[in-house]
């Protein structure tokens, strides 16, 4: 049986090669029969994950082909075949500004109601659309600048001023007294790094975590590799990869490690 991730009726098939994905679909589609649910082809696609060139994947179920794409979307994350994120970060920063638009005139911009209430849809409605799945982002300074231009127009909305006033974002923050979203984001990356580090290594969490690529490199600038993001983001810190792994070990030392304030974000990060 394949390696298949499941969530009610939204099912992800992984496997290594095309003959084996091909099988596995099969085998699905007899399982869903027997318990009277049928596959819907049209629905289904095939996506071929790689560093290298896209491979053109021949899946058939029912006497039709698959349509095959580059990127999918699972849960609300878009999944895109290379393991970049730049559309996901375009997603849920879309997605974000659709919440701010929807309440721009009747909320934020209104004099009638309290900052306090603005805040709070900020962290508890705003934010949250936001980085939903920004857990597992390697985020490079093209994305960040994406998601604090959406956070700074909700905070500048709040105080009454926009871009041409020449107000540093430093000192909307302070006027409002809110962490950057950048020390947010980091926060929680650094807490989910420190949940999946203590699972069992038979759960997948881990084996994600810990799997290394095959093949050769390709040419060029290597891409940021997950854990040496982690260690930029411990070394911003003040520890080294070493002692982090030491405090992963337990819960509540790592939480109050990481939600440690005033540490300044993670500047000087390559951009690909």
């Amino acid at each position: 049986m394949a390696q298949a991730l499941l969530y009610a009726d939204d099912i992800v098939l992984v496997e290594d090669t095309e003959e084996k994905l091909q099988n596995a679909i099969m085998e699905w589609k007899e399982k869903l029969e027997r318990k009277g649910m049928q596959l819907n082809v049209e629905k289904s696609k095939v996506m071929h994950v790689g560093r290298t060139d896209e491979q053109i994947l021949e899946i058939q179920c029912n006497d039709r082909r698959m349509d095959q794409v580059s990127e999918y979307e699972y849960l609300g994350v878009i999944i895109d075949r290379n393991g970049r994120i730049d559309q996901e970060v375009l997603n849920r920063v879309k997605k974000a500004n659709q919440v701010y638009y929807s309440i721009c005139n009747t909320i934020v911009g209104r004099r009638e109601v309290s900052r306090r209430a603005k805040l709070q849809i900020f962290k508890t409605v705003f934010l949250p659309t936001m980085l939903y799945g920004a857990e597992s982002w390697i985020t490079l300074d093209k994305h960040m600048s994406r998601v604090t231009a959406a956070e700074m127009r909700y905070l500048r909305r709040i105080v009454g001023k926009n871009r041409r006033d020449r107000i540093r974002n430093e000192t909307v923050r302070q006027d409002l007294e809110v962490r950057p979203v950048s020390g947010i984001l980091e926060e929680r990356q650094l807490k989910w790094l420190g949940h999946a580090s203590r699972a069992d290594e038979t759960k997948k969490i881990r084996q994600f975590l810990e799997a290394k690529p095959e093949g050769k490199r390709p040419r060029g600038r290597p891409r940021l590799a997950y854990q040496e993001y982690m260690v930029r983001l411990g070394e911003v810190r003040g520890s080294s990869w070493r002692e982090m792994r030491r405090m992963m070990g337990d819960r509540l030392v790592w939480r109050r490690w990481t939600e440690a304030q005033n540490h300044p974000t993670l500047r000087g990060r390559r951009v690909r």
